[in-house]
């Protein structure tokens, strides 16, 4: 019933690329998330490998132990690295929302750091934890589109928050 309900209020409060008023989000949609793939994957999945090229990330740490992530990235960039810190991308799956330690993120990201959540609506305490990384200081533009969330740090943007539809 929750996820039923949380689908039914993120429907009603999310918009598409009309309703974003953020240059950096508003390309990132339009250029990157909203461009068809080749492959049938997750949204997450999808979201995850079509963001690899439209930043120029070097390195991705992948925190899941569903092994699908890991065989995308490397089928579709095996040049990426894996395991350097700090890493251009961080994919936390949702198996470990539980476990993830959320604070150690500032050793493992940068400026241009992109955090990839899994799951945020699978719980109640997933989508806690997920709105109390929102609001911390560091994280400058968040973006929920139900199935995931992405987190950008950048530094130089104003603190906003947006529900999109995928």
């Amino acid at each position: 019933m929750y996820r039923i309900w949380s689908y039914f209020t993120f429907f009603i409060r999310s918009t598409n690329q009309y309703g974003i008023h953020s240059p950096f989000v508003y390309q990132y949609l339009t250029q990157c998330l909203y461009r068809k793939s080749r492959k049938h994957r997750s949204k997450v999945q999808k979201v995850l490998i079509k963001s690899i090229p439209y930043f120029k990330y070097k390195s991705v740490e992948l925190f899941t132990d569903q092994q699908q992530y890991l065989e995308a990235v490397r089928e579709e960039y095996p040049e990426v690295e894996s395991g350097r810190k700090p890493s251009d991308l961080i994919f936390i799956g949702g198996d470990y929302f539980e476990k993830f330690d959320f604070e150690s993120l500032e050793e493992y990201s940068h400026n241009r750091t992109m955090i990839l959540l899994e799951g945020i609506y699978e719980n109640r305490r997933n989508r806690e934890v997920w709105n109390q990384l929102c609001k911390k200081a560091r994280i400058r533009v968040s973006i929920d589109f139900y199935h995931g969330g992405i987190l950008f740090l950048r530094k130089e943007q104003e603190k906003q928050h947006f529900r999109i539809r995928i």
